[in-house]
């Protein structure tokens, strides 16, 4: 089943939340750091769908820092 996931940008951690269908699969917190976020969501949304980040002064940074990671095994990439 489709996952949702969403984070909450702070400077030093990142809140995330992985959603499926109703139901709450994952709650954590992981470094601010884009391969740390990336991670965390390979190990816990294996089938993500979308991911929403809250709007910051750091959502840039986290924005393009996930699109030049590379992608996780088995996981496609969107524009």
């Amino acid at each position: 089943m489709a996952n949702f996931a969403g984070c909450d940008v702070f400077e030093q951690a990142t809140e995330m939340c992985v959603v499926e269908g109703e139901e709450v699969r994952a709650r954590g917190k992981c470094p601010t750091d884009p391969a740390a976020i990336r991670d965390f969501l390979a190990a816990h949304a294996p089938d993500l769908r979308r991911l929403v980040i809250e709007s910051g002064s750091l959502t840039a940074c986290g924005y393009w820092g996930c699109r030049l990671s590379a992608p996780a095994p088995g996981r496609r990439t969107r524009p």
